[in-house]
């Protein structure tokens, strides 16, 4: 007979208040099937059992034998003690054909704030499956933020690249998603480790544990906080300003002699160098360079070039900030 393959589905158990049992199968936000995490908040100790044998029976091939974390973020279910509540798990997955080891575990992450925002959303007008205090508690090795503060130089911090450098090798190439979501989840449980022994060995470790991991937390519940827009003020600044911009292009056509596009730095430079004039400071390979610095310098010897910067500066603050805060608001109304 053949051997039968050890199936490992993490299930994080979050307990929480205020849910019936049917939206515990909704909140999966990992991948039910291979080695994803599969979140659940739990609400009624029967209930978090339901929906536990229920999830079993309808994602597990009851011929495979299935090797199920349970994890728990600093809470035990309540009103169950944990040995009960293994004991219980275990009875039921053998009812269902379903062999099972339960074990608690620690969870890896490679963005923890990423995968906090999966139950606890960025946006207060989505429900949060997990309380403040949960949130808080909660108790996730961030592999991408160890990484960090073991080397900040690097501009992205990817599992790949962490394995490279930490477990001595690539990860194994993959046909399917389904095949990459579980190295990659393998990937992450494996970076703990060597990356806790990297920090410890570095000196980095008090770091990691006691100013960075903490913020993680706060981050996540600043971006669900988000700010509050005034709208209606905004559009006030935006008509200013828009009043001052077309002020600024209107005054440097003029010092111009010739209508031409303020914004197009190929025909600025023909009208500060060729139509005014002005001393060329630099070249690119497009023509005449009209960066700031060069700006700058030909302001103290025209008003072309201040007016420009000016304008540069209004447009940009307009276009980046003052347009674009009310699109960013998200269902709530605010900028998260």
């Amino acid at each position: 007979m053949a051997q039968q393959t050890m199936r490992k589905i993490p299930v994080l158990l979050m307990v929480s208040g205020g849910s019936d049992s049917t939206a515990l199968l909704e909140l999966a936000v990992r991948y039910v099937r291979g080695t994803g995490t599969v979140m659940f908040k739990l609400d009624e100790a029967q209930q978090a059992k339901d929906c536990l044998v229920r999830m079993l029976a309808r994602s597990l091939v009851p011929a495979q034998r299935c090797d199920l974390h349970v994890l728990h973020v600093n809470h035990q279910l309540r009103g169950m003690d944990a040995d009960d509540d293994e004991e219980f798990v275990i009875s039921q997955c053998r009812n269902l054909g379903v062999p099972c080891e339960v074990r608690r575990v620690d969870i890896a992450a490679l963005d923890a704030k990423e995968m906090l925002h999966r139950v606890y959303p960025a946006d207060t007008a989505q429900e949060a499956r997990i309380t403040d205090e949960e949130l808080f508690a909660a108790e996730i090795f961030d592999v991408g933020l160890a990484g960090y503060v073991m080397n900040s130089s690097v501009s992205d911090y990817t599992l790949e690249s962490l394995a490279d450098e930490y477990l001595g090798g690539a990860l194994p190439e993959v046909k399917s998603d389904e095949e990459r979501v579980c190295v990659l989840a393998a990937a992450a449980r494996a970076l703990e480790e060597p990356l806790s022994r990297a920090l410890e060995d570095d000196g980095s470790m008090r770091t990691y544990a006691e100013i960075d991991l903490p913020l993680v937390p706060v981050l996540t519940a600043m971006e669900r906080t988000g700010a509050a827009i005034d709208v209606a003020h905004l559009d006030e600044i935006g008509e200013r300003t828009q009043g001052d911009v077309d002020a600024l292009r209107a005054r440097i056509i003029e010092l111009a002699g010739e209508e031409f596009n303020v914004d197009s730095p190929k025909q600025l430079g023909h009208i500060l160098f060729e139509v005014l004039g002005l001393p060329p400071k630099k070249k690119t390979q497009r023509g005449y360079s009209t960066d700031a610095k060069v700006l700058k310098e030909l302001a103290e010897v025209h008003e072309l070039p201040a007016l420009v910067l000016r304008y540069r500066e209004l447009a940009k603050i307009k276009s980046t900030y003052i347009d674009a805060l009310p699109r960013m608001r998200s269902t709530d109304g605010r900028v998260h």
